[in-house]
């Protein structure tokens, strides 16, 4: 994570990044029996949303590669930048993410009939390995998203 990175919301000292919480919001939810709340964030993070060197093997090959890590990954990732972005203008958010088994992907952020975001992918071309590079795109996405919230809120309410 970024220096003065902290995992937890509030005043406690370091930057706080709501991305990060955004993301443990959503890793929250999907923890339907309580069995990750005793873990640290960090180690929540690490294994249930980032992705290590095994996601990426057969990245050479067109079929055949496991892309559920990918995958899982993407629809996290777009989720917690529409949740941001709820979080800091107020307006009603959504997130769309389809990837194919060849390791084809599109993400669509938006809002009413505003597209905040769109961004796709070839094979390889989409993951994080560490939480700096997830932040910071993170970071950029929401800062988009803010901007075209701003420039066309009336298309954003339709």
């Amino acid at each position: 994570m970024p220096e003065n990175t902290t995992v937890q919301a509030g005043p406690a000292g370091g930057k706080v990044y709501p991305f990060i919480n955004c993301v443990l919001s959503i890793l929250d939810s999907n923890d339907k029996f309580g069995l990750w709340a005793q873990k640290p964030k960090e180690e929540r993070l690490k294994k249930y949303f980032l992705l290590d060197s095994d996601a990426f093997k057969g990245i050479d090959t067109l079929c055949g590669s496991d892309s559920a890590p990918i995958r899982r990954q993407a629809a996290i990732f777009f989720q917690a930048v529409a949740m941001a972005l709820e979080i800091r203008t107020g307006a009603r958010i959504g997130s769309i993410v389809e990837l194919d088994e060849e390791g084809l992907g599109r993400a669509v952020v938006y809002s009413g009939r505003l597209v905040l975001s769109v961004y796709g992918w070839r094979q390889g071309q989409f993951g994080f390995t560490s939480m700096d590079k997830a932040v910071e795109e993170g970071e950029r996405f929401i800062a988009a998203g803010v901007e075209w919230l701003e420039k066309y809120p009336e298309i954003a309410q339709m």
